[in-house]
């Protein structure tokens, strides 16, 4: 068995997926791989602020139901209406 490759708290395992507990880049980077959005509920992505404007993520839980969202470098904002997740 091929022990998982570590750096800077992320490993590749033997599938060659990207994993790190608690890592929201790493697993954008795995959904993003699938050709898919990352899932996040409202409360997980009221924390992601430390992201490039125009990312996109998939709102699990938006109040008018799971929703695809954007940052515009202030507020994570519903691709629909531009309202702000809630």
């Amino acid at each position: 068995m091929i022990p998982p490759i570590r750096e800077n708290e992320a490993m590749v395992d033997r599938a060659g997926a990207l994993t790190a507990e608690g890592r929201a880049l790493v697993r954008a980077l795995n959904t993003l791989l699938q050709g898919q959005l990352a899932s996040y509920t409202v409360a997980e992505l009221a924390q992601l602020t430390r992201v490039a404007p125009g990312t996109l993520a998939y709102c699990s839980n938006e109040a008018g139901g799971a929703v695809p969202a954007f940052y515009d470098g202030a507020s994570w904002r519903r691709v629909t209406d531009r309202a702000v997740v809630s």
